[in-house]
């Protein structure tokens, strides 16, 4: 196989060494105007797999945010696909995967600004993902909160093909929501939300809470039925930091 993943024709990649960080060498840039839409960054080892999207948004923030939610579906969709039938891929709002039960990858996001008037010039979007056991964490079995792709079925993965299934998915999912909007999006994050149809705490923005969560809203906003029958809304905005504030 090419040491060079094959990606879509949208896309630009850029592998990074080792010390590189993907999602703060793309803000990093995107706030200097040297990244552009379509430039994913990458930096890979025998264990992880970090990836970054620059993207180009074409509405005001509250809808630039709704990427996040897309791109945790894209990227659960790509998991799904890779791993057996029988794994199990749910989320945990805002930005979590879990593969049965286990923490396999997260996602990181930050803008350009939140001013909710504007039109940000770029919004990045990073994935983390565990593909294979590192000897650094716990022995495969021992923590129950962690998990990689390999422990779940996929021993002989490679990071090329884990980058090119993710990098489809993820366009495929950017134009269904540029075409039909969050809807179905929303249906999938009803499906796999976690805990699903179970009440648990919550900590978000400070706040200690216990609720069941129900979904997500027409803004990507998680919403959470509270012990007395109420709902909660934890906004999507709150998620994203500007580029001055990743290092």
């Amino acid at each position: 196989m090419s040491s060079f993943p094959t990606l879509p024709s949208l896309l630009t990649g850029h592998a990074l060494l080792l010390e590189e960080d993907s999602f703060a060498t793309a803000c990093q840039l995107s706030t200097k105007q040297k990244a552009d839409a379509g430039d994913i960054f990458w930096r890979v080892d025998d264990f992880h797999v970090d990836l970054a999207i620059v993207l180009e948004p074409e509405g005001r923030v509250i809808q630039a945010c709704q990427i996040l939610p897309v791109a945790i579906d894209a990227l659960g969709n790509s998991l799904a696909t890779l791993a057996p039938p029988k794994v199990a891929i749910t989320y945990d709002w805002p930005n979590l995967v879990r593969a049965n039960g286990g923490k396999i990858a997260h996602a990181r996001a930050a803008i350009s600004t939140l001013s909710p008037d504007q039109i940000p010039d770029r919004l990045v979007i990073g994935f983390s993902i565990r593909l294979h056991h590192d000897p650094a964490d716990a022995e495969p079995g021992e923590n129950p909160e962690l998990t990689t792709l390999g422990e779940e079925g996929c021993p002989e993965l490679t990071s090329n093909e884990l980058i090119e299934s993710l990098c489809r998915h993820l366009l495929a999912a950017i134009d269904g929501w540029q075409s039909d909007g969050l809807a179905n999006y929303q249906r999938m994050w009803g499906q796999r939300i976690e805990p699903a149809n179970a009440a648990r705490q919550f900590e978000l923005n400070d706040e200690l809470i216990t609720g069941k969560p129900t979904g997500i809203d027409d803004n990507g906003n998680l919403l959470i039925e509270l012990p007395s029958g109420k709902t909660k809304t934890f906004f999507l905005i709150n998620q994203f930091k500007i580029f001055d504030e990743i290092e």
